[in-house]
């Protein structure tokens, strides 16, 4: 494999393949995400047609203790060639990126310093584990009356106009640490429909409504009852929590 050195060709040097693991939200780096790295050949017989080879397997961090050098990456060498690169497991906390990342290591994108060692690197991303909190407002109703045993007949249907509010049980924070809601503060607030349910749902960084929360401890209260029902004083919590791979 040609490597430039001073108008040399250095025909055994291959190129140091570097992974970045990152969080798309914040761009922290992430450890414990494992990758295939596959190189593509096509076929002679069918220009159309490639095969993959597995070359590398790969786990962002793994080399010992975390470290500025080491933490959210992972490296291999490599000759020129064209690869493909996908995530098996996600990190801890994350959902899996399923794109396929392909990628050419030649002359003209392969980095090489003073002393003709190449390099390339590569950042992926990954979406933290976010959830979503909703209920469901159901209450007696009187439906009939029987005149043999002269009592009312009730049914449990679903209640409208119940306004619950959704609270911080704890500081509630972002991958980073970042606190985004402190603990106890009201983050949304809605009427039970037609059918007595709420979705309940946040403004994002970006200023716009979205239904996926941080995971954390919430909890739901009723900040008014409908007309004809008694306020219910229960606070109700809700754990958000991410217990297997995504």
């Amino acid at each position: 494999i040609p490597v430039a050195k001073e108008g040399v060709i250095d025909r055994e040097k291959e190129i140091q393949f570097t992974l970045i693991k990152m969080s798309e939200e914040t761009g922290i780096l992430l450890d414990g995400a494992q990758y295939q790295l596959y190189s593509v050949k096509k076929e002679e017989k069918d220009g159309q047609k490639e095969t993959r080879t597995l070359v590398a397997a790969l786990c962002t961090g793994m080399y010992g203790e975390e470290t500025k050098e080491t933490s959210g990456k992972a490296t291999c060498s490599l000759p020129y060639g064209t690869y493909v690169l996908k995530e098996i497991y996600p990190a801890q906390g994350y959902l899996l990126n399923e794109k396929e990342y392909r990628f050419v290591l030649d002359r003209n994108s392969v980095s090489y310093d003073e002393d003709g060692n190449g390099t390339y690197v590569l950042e992926v991303t990954d979406r933290p584990v976010m959830g979503k909190i909703s209920l469901e407002k159901k209450g007696n109703a009187l439906t009939g009356y029987v005149e043999e045993s002269q009592s009312f007949v009730c049914d449990t249907e679903p209640v409208a106009g119940a306004v619950y509010g959704l609270y911080a049980q704890e500081d509630i924070c972002r991958d980073d640490g970042q606190v985004v809601y402190a603990a106890d503060t009201l983050i949304d607030q809605k009427t039970t429909d037609t059918s007595g349910k709420i979705c309940f749902t946040r403004t994002d960084e970006a200023g716009k409504l979205t239904d996926r929360f941080y995971l954390g401890n919430y909890y739901v209260r009723e900040i008014s009852a409908p007309e004809g029902y008694v306020l219910d004083p229960e606070k109700y919590m809700v754990r958000l929590t991410w217990d297997g791979r995504a």
